[in-house]
């Protein structure tokens, strides 16, 4: 089966663009950057749902550093075989695409764990999450702007 060009072309670019971000991650990430734990330390969440938050991310943040580690053992090996000139591009897309197919499955998992443990909070404690959500989506469209601003 041969490849349309244009379509080999956007996944070997979907390629070298999410090795990069791969292996520039550092090895111990936070779960989540110290600001925000300390802002959810402050919502009127009981120890136990405390402890059932902070679980969902250090499972997300295990999930996360495996697909780390398998997106770089795949960079390493796609750019020994390039550089010998013997890779092969199909199984290598076919890799990467299983390793892509493996992070939205995560992620999802992770959406639904967090949309469970949500829907198990009392309405105040939900208001209080939405605000705090806000707040990180206000930072989130604040760091776009500033990016693009660099970029101009």
């Amino acid at each position: 089966m041969r490849f349309p060009l244009p379509r080999f072309a956007f996944t070997l670019i979907l390629l070298a663009a999410s090795v990069g971000p791969a292996l520039a991650a550092p090895a111990n990430p936070p779960p989540l950057p110290q600001q925000a734990l300390q802002e959810l330390a402050a919502l009127s969440l009981t120890p136990a749902q405390k402890l059932e938050l902070m679980a969902i991310f250090l499972d997300a943040r295990a999930g996360s550093e495996q697909l780390r580690t398998a997106q770089q053992d795949l960079a390493a090996q796609a750019l020994t075989e390039m550089q010998a000139q013997q890779a092969d591009l199909h199984a290598l897309i076919a890799a990467q695409e299983s390793l892509t197919d493996q992070r939205v499955a995560a992620l999802r998992a992770v959406r639904d764990d967090l949309l469970g443990f949500y829907d198990d909070l009392s309405s105040s404690q939900q208001a209080e999450v939405q605000t705090w959500l806000a707040r990180q989506l206000q930072r989130l469209l604040d760091l776009r702007t500033a990016i693009e601003l660099i970029r101009d």
